[in-house]
Formats: C-alpha cells, structure tokens, sequence
C-alpha cells in the first residue's frame, strides 16, 4: 500500500512538473509574441520615417533644382534688366535686350518658341524686333510632348494704347506633372508681361529722344520729324533717289509732255556734261529704260526717221500720300472765346480727333499754330484717304465745340490732300502741292480739297 502511495506521489509531482513546465514555455511563447509585436511597431515606425525621409530627400532635390533654375533665371533676366537700367535708350540697347530675352525664354524657361513683331514706321526698329527663334525641348523628361501652347501679348504705343504696334508670340511644351504645369504657366505669362512693358518702354524712348521730339500741347510729332520721315518715305518709292547727277541729267533732258529725238538728247547732254561720251549716253538710256523710267520710239524729226525717247514714269509706286489741315477761324477762337487757353484746349481735342481715326502706320505732325500734316504712307487709294479725311472733317464739324460765357460755337477744318506723282523731284513739290490744294480749301472753309499737278500746273481732283 506504501508503494502505491509513493508511486501516486512521483506521478502528481511529475504532472505538476510538466504543467509548470508547460506554464513556463507558454510564458515565453508569449513574450516572444510581445516581443515580435514590438518589433514590427518599429518596423512600421522605421517603414514610415524612411517615406519621410525618401519624401524630404525628393522634396529638398526638387528645391535645388528650382533653386539652381532660379539662380539661372535671374542671372538671364538680370542680363537684360540691369542692362535696361544702366544704359540710356538706343538701337544697341534695344538690340541686346532682344538677344537676351530669346536666351532667356528659350533656355531658362525652357520655351519652344519666341516670336517678337514691331509694325511700326521705324525701319530700324522693325530690324531689330523682327525675331524668331525656337529649340526643342521635346526629348527632355518631364515634358508631355503634347500640343505647345500659345502665348500671346500685344505690344502698344505708350502714348497712344490704342495703337498696336506688335506682338509677342511664345511657344511652351506642358510638363507632365498638372501642379508644376500649372504654375509655370502662370509664370511665364507674368514674364511675357514684363517684357511687353519692357519693349514698349525702349521702343517709347528711342522715339521720344532720338527719332523725334514731341509736340508737347498736342502729342504729335514736330516738323523736324516731318521733314525726316516724308524724306524718308519719298526716297522709298522715288526712282529718282537712286540715280546719279549724269543719270538725273539724261532723264531731265527727256522730261516734258513730247518725246525728244535721240539727237537732240545726245547735244543737250554733251553741252551740260561738257564732254562727248556716247557709249556713257547709250548705258544711262539703256539702264533708264531698264528702270521703266523712259521708253522708245520711232519717229521722224527733221524728215529724218529717228528714236525718240518719252518720259513714263519716275516712281515704283504712288501709295503716298500727304494731308494737311487748318483749323476754320482759329484766330477768332483765340481773341473772342477764351483766349489762348480755350485755343490750347480746342487744338489738344482735334489731335485727340486725328489719333482716332489714323493708321499706327500713318504720321501726324504739327505742322505749326493750327496747321497739320498727316503723311499717309502704303495706302491703298485716295478714296480711302479722302474716307478717313471725311469723317475727321464731320467729327471735327459736331463735336469740336468752344463754349465761353453762355455762347457756344463748333471749329470746323478745312483739308488739302495731294499724291505723289511722277513729276516730283524731291519732298518739297509734294508740300507745296498739299499747301495749294489747302489754299484752295480754304477759301470755301469746312471742305476737302485733293489736287495733283502736271506739266500746265496744278489741276483740282473731283472726288
């Protein structure tokens, strides 16, 4: 029985043996379970700070990029910012200007293309401004290869914003990415407007300081400046600015309502060249005819059958033209309603009248007191000018009002208009012509009056 006992015993002690031994490994089970739970809050939390970290790098690599890019920007837009600043106006400011800002859209602002037009009358200016330019950035990552798009801002007088006188045209290839897209575009259109401002401000001065000096009542430009550019636009479409003194010799002989014999033009051209070079006569005639200057025929001249020659033509076109006004009593203005100041105001509104209805092409000018000249250069035909002319006059006629101590009166305008012609030699034929035909105005008030001229003189043009 003792023995039964015993072995019972070993038995509870070797159960509760194994139980504590069960008890201590499912401890350790457990805490191994804590202990991998631990570890992967940590790996989580390390999963989720090597994100931030690998977001910060990529967010701190894209702002050195944009740094760098901006560092480059303003090193590019300082190139023709500063250059603004520091020098006073001229061609070769504007020039450098121009040379920079295409660097600079082309290669900071990574711009397909960049189109720059100035349609004003200054050809040199025109020269200058007259750009393209364009570079592929399609193979670089980031870029969509899309469509480009168009940007497009138009460039203006200062002084008149009416008037447009170019363009800025620029070309971008989208980025990839929307955010980035999207405010880049904002930025380069904010970089087109302060070019566009600073063109216009350029352009603006080189007019004002070195083409020509302002009317400073009217706005309109001076006579100096008259003189110049109806010089200027003559020569463009005279033949005769382009001869020599033995070549303008010839042609002079030959001028006149009849043809002259050939004998005749070889005797008056020896006596004024004092020499007897045939074969120099033969060239000159030959390169006049070439020139559509002169043309031959055959004809008898002292019973003899022999070529005569005829002047045709002296011009490669005659789309010039020349207006000139003056205001109706304008005296009366100044000495009854107001004085000099009323005359000031009424002069400042009929410039304001002229600047509406004119070309960007066409140049006003004060010609002095109440006289005005507007040069109307590449114009399609008289009858357009005389349109435009018109309604200046009828405007000029209702709204052109002097009011002074309860009395009230318009000012009215009376108008000469002339062409080139064949005949004129030089600028000065062409104002004499339009100050006759404004004579002729004149005398009847509140008209137009349009005269060309020929070899009896000058003859009145109905219209």
């Amino acid at each position: 029985m003792g023995k039964l006992v015993k072995i019972q015993d070993n038995i509870n002690r070797k159960k509760k043996d194994s139980e504590a031994l069960v008890r201590s490994k499912n401890s350790k089970i457990k805490d191994l379970q804590m202990d991998v739970q631990r570890l992967n809050g940590q790996i989580k939390g390390l999963t989720q700070s090597i994100d931030t970290i690998n977001g910060l790098y990529l967010e701190s690599a894209q702002a050195s990029v944009d740094l760098l890019s901006d560092l480059e920007y303003h090193k590019y837009k300082a190139s023709f910012v500063d250059y603004s600043i520091r020098h006073t106006s001229s061609y070769e400011k504007l020039r450098q200007c121009i040379n920079a800002i295409i660097k600079y859209f082309l290669h900071e602002l990574k711009c397909c293309s960049i189109s720059i037009s100035y349609t004003g009358v200054n050809k040199k200016i025109i020269e200058i401004l007259t750009k393209k330019s364009s570079r592929n950035h399609g193979h670089m990552p980031g870029f969509s290869g899309e469509k480009c798009n168009i940007y497009n801002m138009k460039l203006v007088d200062i002084l008149f914003p009416e008037r447009v006188i170019g363009k800025i045209t620029v070309g971008r290839e989208p980025y990839k990415d929307r955010r980035k897209e999207k405010a880049f575009g904002m930025k380069v259109k904010k970089e087109i407007l302060f070019v566009k401002r600073l063109l216009e401000n350029l352009i603006s001065e080189i007019h004002n300081k070195e083409l020509a000096v302002k009317d400073a009542l009217t706005g309109l430009y001076n006579r100096k400046y008259l003189d110049e550019k109806l010089t200027d636009n003559f020569n463009s479409v005279d033949l005769f600015s382009g001869l020599d003194a033995q070549e303008h010799m010839v042609l002079s002989i030959i001028m006149g309502k009849d043809p002259k014999p050939y004998s005749m033009i070889r005797d008056l051209f020896f006596a004024e060249s004092k020499g007897k070079d045939e074969f120099l006569l033969q060239k000159i005639l030959l390169k006049l005819s070439g020139l559509n200057m002169i043309t031959k025929s055959s004809d008898k001249y002292l019973n003899q059958l022999t070529d005569h020659y005829s002047f045709i033509n002296s011009k490669k076109d005659y789309t010039l033209y020349v207006a000139m006004f003056d205001l109706d009593h304008f005296k009366d203005v100044n000495d009854n309603w107001g004085g000099h100041g009323m005359g000031d105001m009424v002069l400042i509104n009929f410039a304001s009248i002229v600047k509406t209805y004119i070309r960007t092409t066409d140049i006003a000018v004060r010609q002095g007191g109440e006289e005005f000249i507007i040069i109307f250069s590449r114009a399609m035909s008289m009858t357009k000018i005389w349109e435009v002319l018109e309604r200046i006059r009828q405007v000029c006629e209702s709204s052109l009002i002097v009011k002074y101590k309860g009395r009230e009166r318009n000012v009215t305008v009376s108008i000469g208009l002339t062409q080139i012609n064949k005949l004129d030699y030089n600028i000065h034929q062409l104002t004499s012509r339009v100050d006759k035909a404004l004579y002729m105005a004149k005398k009847m008030r509140n008209k137009i009056v349009a005269v060309d001229e020929d070899y009896d003189g000058y003859y009145k043009i109905d219209m």
